[in-house]
């Protein structure tokens, strides 16, 4: 491993950020359109329920409705998979305007859908084109950020996501069906026209070796009196890759701590984060308020319901850069426990409770999940997303990005799947109750597990999870000055102090002894 590029944070101070933010905002169209896209089920599903509207030749029953809310996350799935493996083979820029494409035709085959087959075909491409935006744009907006913003880009860019479904819950609240669909699909148009002044990420033009197209961009993002030479010297050692790397030596690094043991804690962390309740508010608010009885209007309620996700995000994005992961998720995973618990209390004691109980505590569940959607933007989703984008190496973060969503996408699909069934076997207040178990379960797994990663340059969060592998680095350097003092002695060269018995023992075996070998 390469020597870290020294103060990196510091380094990076001089760099103009006019450029970074005007990119960045154009890059933040996607999740945006993601997030009309997502909420549109949620929004026309009372539409296609109802048998006198006729959009399509028969209405949907509560069978064909759990698929048609559930089956975009089972093709986000495909298209966050997808997504990780076509952004490192043609770059993350070419893939999100893939994307748009596949989103523009999802679109024209919703609106023209007249069978229920026809229609969740058409959620199925806008699914692939959802993962496709969520893997691949959140590595974009990690890759061209400075170590300073790179918080607050995740953070944005998942709020941006609440603000596309918030967008779709007050337009669905207040214009007729047929301009829904219209609204829900301009942003993929809008993206697609300005996708020309997004630049491709530095990191991966570095790994395709295109080192002149690198240079122009960072000279962009970073402005033209910054020194970007130290930034793509990070950047060539973090994702060094041998051109001559046989396929063996490609599986042994994924097979490498430094890919495995982040890999396991994401899925930990992305299983937790679906589970915690917001995933079900979200997807069910209106069904779910409506059931309930609860005072608000539902329309109301599930407006509110996304304030409280954004307003958490426009907190998270101001505290990022100053507080610990750590302890920024524990405590909004905390507020989010408190706040399933007293929902789901609230919500029992008012099936029992006189009516002048029942009004009087009308107000708590409102309340509780405001506080609850609060929690959640404030660190339950922007901090794991954030994670995605710090603690995989560099060669491989768009394939493990990818696999982390993907893991994401598929408890979300079950859940979503399953919530009709829960809910009639269960009862809502016990799920939510079950809800915020699992988020006080996530604080416990973090505060024993996730270690530290604000602030930290690309070189340092390679070596959270490759002790072992920066020992071997350190041995090898230190192995070739020795090498170099010893090369016309023929006999076995003497074993450092710090390099483990398999470095020792690998050198010694090579031909003739004093050759370095690659570890």
């Amino acid at each position: 491993m390469a020597e870290d590029c020294p103060s990196m944070l510091l380094h990076q101070a001089t760099a103009s950020n006019k450029n970074l933010l005007l990119s960045g905002m154009i890059g933040m169209i996607p999740p945006f359109a993601t997030g009309c896209c997502m909420i549109y089920s949620t929004v026309s599903l009372p539409h296609y329920q109802n048998p006198e509207l006729q959009l399509l030749e028969t209405h949907l029953d509560l069978d064909q409705s759990s698929w048609y809310i559930s089956i975009l996350l089972l093709a986000s799935l495909v298209g966050t998979l997808a997504g990780g493996f076509l952004s490192d083979i043609i770059g993350r820029k070419k893939t999100l305007i893939i994307s748009g494409c596949i989103m523009v035709v999802g679109w024209i085959g919703t609106y023209l859908a007249a069978t229920f087959l026809t229609l969740i075909a058409s959620r199925l491409i806008l699914g692939i084109s959802c993962g496709l935006n969520l893997s691949t744009n959140l590595s974009l907006l990690t890759e061209i950020s400075i170590i300073r913003l790179r918080g607050t880009f995740c953070t944005l860019n998942t709020m941006l996501i609440n603000l596309g479904m918030m967008f779709g819950l007050i337009y669905g609240a207040v214009l007729p069906q047929h301009l829904q669909l219209p609204l829900s699909a301009a942003p993929c148009f809008i993206f697609l026209a300005l996708a020309y002044f997004v630049p491709e990420s530095p990191l991966w033009l570095v790994k395709k070796r295109r080192f002149t197209e690198a240079d122009s961009v960072l000279q962009y993002l970073r402005g033209p009196t910054y020194n970007y030479a130290v930034e793509i010297k990070e950047l060539s050692n973090v994702s060094q890759q041998r051109e001559d790397e046989t396929f063996q030596e490609k599986v042994t690094f994924l097979k490498s701590p430094a890919v495995i043991k982040p890999n396991i804690l994401m899925a930990v962390l992305m299983i937790l984060q679906t589970t915690c309740g917001a995933d079900t508010l979200c997807y069910y608010a209106l069904d779910i308020f409506r059931e309930a009885k609860t005072p608000l209007n539902e329309y109301v309620l599930a407006i509110l319901l996304q304030g409280g996700f954004t307003l958490g995000y426009i907190v998270s994005s101001s505290i990022m850069n100053r507080v610990g992961r750590r302890i920024h998720y524990t405590l909004s995973a905390g507020l989010v426990a408190l706040s399933m618990f007293t929902l789901a209390f609230s919500l029992i004691i008012r099936e029992n409770a006189s009516e002048n109980v029942q009004d009087l505590l009308g107000i708590i569940p409102p309340i509780a999940v405001l506080l609850g959607a609060l929690g959640y933007g404030c660190g339950v989703g922007p901090v794991v997303f954030a994670l995605i984008g710090e603690i995989f190496p560099p060669r491989v973060k768009g394939i493990c990005a990818s696999l982390s969503l993907s893991c994401r996408d598929l408890t979300a699909f079950v859940l979503l799947k399953s919530v009709p069934t829960l809910t009639s076997f269960l009862t809502i207040p016990i799920l939510f109750a079950l809800h915020g178990v699992i988020a006080g379960l996530s604080c416990v797994v973090v505060l024993l597990f996730l270690p530290e990663t604000k602030g930290l340059s690309l070189t340092e969060l390679l070596r959270i999870f490759d002790k072992e592998n920066e020992i071997f680095a350190t041995a090898r350097a230190q192995q070739q000055e020795a090498n170099e003092n010893q090369i016309f002695n023929q006999g076995p060269i003497p074993a450092l102090p710090n390099a483990p018995p398999a470095y020792a023992q690998a050198i010694n075996a090579a031909s003739p002894p004093w050759k370095p070998i690659d570890v």
